[in-house]
């Protein structure tokens, strides 16, 4: 029997939205927190010097549109993820994400299955009711291949040596066959050449990543990189509403127990 990459199998697992939300928002809280929302938390305000006075940020998930005081019966019906920057002085409701999350599960008879909805309608939804930043996620839980269906990579017994490259020499002939379960990553760039198709605007925030379940327990969120990096990270929304914004501060005010803190670890640096 070959090894499998990482020397772990996976398994399959049955998670309904608001699990794989609660693993988004919670995953990595010690070393990278809310990941799967860099594109839009981070990434737009490398040019900003208040970026670094982040100290953590407020979560909330799946509150309903009216009780944010959207009167209309427009999508989304709730907002998914609604996540808040804050510093040691200032809460910036300014610059607040909202976030669409879909589930697509894929199997090995049907690996370019779709998800239910893509979300698109929602994006724009979330555009047009004004949220500073706005993201679209899409999350694939693939079935797990059996071996026979898995591809054979040739894995090197040794790590690479970045500084000293004569300890390099003869690492390509010390080589062993592992196998590699292909379909999350695969269905995860479908999703993404999906999402491509459609009109989207530049400035909304889009992430497709493999989440897969392994049979010591553990889980791995596993981005697609490469031709798909440029797509990926959101901007301000032009449509930004001051009202929407308000809201988001009542909100707050009023529900408190509704977000959940998240710190940012301090810099080892």
């Amino acid at each position: 029997m070959k090894e499998h990459i990482g020397g772990l199998k996976k398994i399959n697992a049955q998670l309904s939205e608001e699990e794989v939300i609660d693993i988004l928002i919670n995953t990595d809280k010690k070393h990278f927190p809310l990941r799967c929302f860099s594109n839009v938390l981070y990434a737009p305000m490398r040019i900003n010097d208040e970026l670094i006075d982040y100290i953590g940020f407020y979560v909330a998930k799946l509150i309903l549109r009216e009780d944010l005081k959207f009167e209309d019966k427009k999508k989304p019906g709730d907002f998914d993820v609604i996540i808040i920057p804050f510093s040691d002085t200032k809460i910036y409701f300014d610059r607040t994400v909202a976030s669409e999350v879909k589930v697509v599960r894929p199997t090995r008879r049907k690996p370019s299955r779709n998800a239910n909805s893509l979300g698109v309608k929602q994006l724009f939804g979330l555009i047009e009711d004004g949220f500073p930043f706005i993201s679209l996620i899409h999350i694939t839980m693939p079935e797990a291949l059996k071996e026979a269906e898995m591809q054979t990579l040739k894995f090197a017994n040794r790590p690479l040596d970045m500084d000293n490259p004569k300890n390099n020499i003869g690492l390509l002939d010390d080589m062993r066959d592992v196998l590699f379960d292909w379909l999350g990553m695969y269905s995860a760039s479908k999703q993404m050449q999906r999402l491509l198709k459609f009109d989207i605007p530049k400035y909304a925030g889009l992430y497709c990543t493999e989440l897969s379940f392994f049979d010591n327990g553990s889980y791995v969120l596993s981005d697609i990189y490469g031709e798909y990096n440029d797509f990926n990270h959101g901007y301000f929304n032009p449509k930004i509403k001051s009202e929407t914004i308000e809201k988001i501060e009542q909100h707050f005010q009023d529900n408190p127990s509704n977000y959940q803190k998240i710190l940012i670890p301090p810099s080892k640096g």
